[in-house]
């Protein structure tokens, strides 16, 4: 009588208290490789500052090489000032590329990253220094001079003024994008195109 007693007792015991007693039904923690993976794959939607501001001038009908030109004067400027990066006209945020480009985003970001790629170990100075070298997307068919960039020459860029964005009454700093694509679908060397611009500057390899 005394084991139906126990075995009954046990049987109320069991009926009464929730089995999360016993088992834990938590969901399973993830382990330390899975949350890294989630934190590197979010890391990874943010692009570099250097692609950042080349976002703000990218156009789907820039050559590759022109891509590469213009990653070269952005990740110049970004070392150059490490503060060129916190001015929001000095680049395009991820979330602003997301709604400039829309379906295209990730083709572009991949096609400015690869032009980065290209060019991460090469350097453009003035007299063996990095200076901030101003980027228009169009000049008014010449490049103009400023006292805050003594180091800038005025060059002609006639190719400017085929465009249809093109206005007489613009004024030019430093590197005309769309003028450089020119050049560069005329064959030319993407450093090349570049130095037209900036004649008393120097490309080297780092």
């Amino acid at each position: 009588m005394k084991k139906i007693a126990v075995l009954l007792l046990l049987l109320l015991i069991l009926a009464l208290v929730p089995l999360t007693a016993f088992f834990d039904f938590s969901p399973a923690k993830k382990t330390s490789s899975e949350n890294n993976y989630e934190t590197n794959d979010k890391s990874q939607s943010l692009a570099e500052p250097a692609v950042m501001c080349a976002a703000v001038y990218f156009s789907e009908d820039l050559e590759p090489d022109t891509l590469k030109a213009l990653c070269l004067v952005c990740q110049n400027n970004c070392r150059a000032d490490k503060d060129y990066i916190k001015n929001s006209e000095n680049y395009l945020s991820d979330n602003s590329m997301k709604e400039r480009w829309k379906q295209s985003y990730s083709k572009n970001l991949k096609k400015l990253r690869d032009a980065l790629d290209a060019v991460k170990n090469m350097k453009i100075t003035y007299n063996g220094k990095e200076v901030i070298i101003p980027l228009s997307y169009i000049s008014n068919g010449k490049t103009a001079t400023d006292d805050e960039y003594p180091f800038l020459q005025s060059v002609a860029s006639p190719w400017d003024k085929i465009s249809t964005e093109y206005s007489k009454n613009g004024k030019s700093l430093g590197v005309s994008v769309y003028g450089m694509n020119h050049i560069i679908k005329q064959g030319k060397a993407f450093t090349t195109a570049l130095l037209w611009y900036l004649p008393e500057f120097e490309i080297t390899e780092k």
